[in-house]
């Protein structure tokens, strides 16, 4: 059973590694992505079957739960939500110093819905999480930045393309919580509802970077 949890792994990653470098055609996207969500089902459900039988063993829990927590976590499991809680402080900074440089209004868009209704959303979960587990919270980044610098010096491409990189590294970090979660099964839902978020803002700007010519154009097969 560990050998086939193992290879149920190795696919998520297959198949999320698939989806990121798709970006020519559509479709293929759409089914690499439809072959993710079946394999994480897959995986969760086993992952559940293999606590049942005994057969899964579990890092070292988490000793400081608050009195009267009873759920469960796993000293890798409190990593996963403090790595998570201090990219996405990261992106949000980050994230506002882009918007007040956007110079495209449907760009500047773009970003104030990401930081409206994904990012400051995330936070807001994973900082309740934090806080009932009993892991001590960081500084919180500012409610406002103040960019520093010429703008012109930020191009609406540049600062694009940084975003859809972060969102690829976004998704691998989701994936890895995912795949690594087993001692606790409402986080790992919790990070595979976050990597599905992502994945429709990834396919979304795809689309819009393609739109844009903001994208690099990979190299097309010619046949003979």
């Amino acid at each position: 059973m560990k050998l086939f949890l193992t290879l149920l792994q190795e696919n998520i990653v297959m198949h999320l590694r698939a989806i990121q470098t798709s970006l020519t055609t559509e479709h293929i996207r759409s089914m690499f992505r439809k072959f993710l969500d079946d394999e994480i089902m897959v995986f969760d459900r086993a992952v559940k079957y293999s606590k049942a039988k005994g057969w899964i063993g579990s890092p070292p829990n988490y000793p400081f739960t608050p009195p009267g927590v009873a759920e469960k976590v796993n000293v890798g499991e409190v990593y996963h939500l403090f790595n998570h809680l201090t990219t996405r402080y990261d992106t949000l900074e980050i994230s506002q110093i882009y918007e007040h440089y956007a110079k495209d209004p449907d760009f500047a868009l773009i970003l104030r819905k990401g930081i409206g209704k994904t990012l400051e959303k995330q936070i807001n979960i994973l900082e309740k999480e934090l806080d009932y587990f009993g892991i001590p919270l960081m500084e919180r980044p500012p409610k406002s930045v103040r960019p520093p610098g010429n703008a012109e010096v930020f191009e609406d491409n540049l600062m694009f393309r940084a975003v859809f990189t972060g969102i690829q590294y976004m998704l691998n970090l989701h994936a890895d919580a995912v795949k690594m979660i087993t001692t606790n099964d409402r986080l790992r839902t919790m990070f595979a509802r976050f990597l599905q978020e992502e994945l429709g803002i990834f396919d979304q700007l795809a689309k819009y970077g393609k739109l844009k010519g903001w994208l690099r154009p990979v190299p097309l097969y010619q046949g003979s």
